[in-house]
């Protein structure tokens, strides 16, 4: 999916529910942060795959601005 995005902002031309579907998806690696999603701490640390985090930073960097920018 990185290669697929490259430098884009978005999968498709636009944003679409492609962008918000990969979104999700990456909740499981690594919940967004900065109050757009309230978990507790436990919770939140069940929810992480850290070594995914590290795989796949730069597409949870995105997710991240995604979420600055449309929620």
């Amino acid at each position: 999916m990185e290669k697929r995005l490259g430098t884009r902002r978005y999968l498709l031309d636009d944003f679409t529910a492609a962008d918000i579907c990969l979104c999700l998806m990456l909740q499981a690696v690594e919940p967004v942060g900065g109050g757009f999603l309230s978990l507790k701490p436990a919770t939140r640390e069940v929810w992480r795959a850290p070594d995914l985090a590290q795989r796949f930073a730069k597409l949870l960097e995105w997710r991240d601005a995604i979420y600055a920018k449309h929620r």
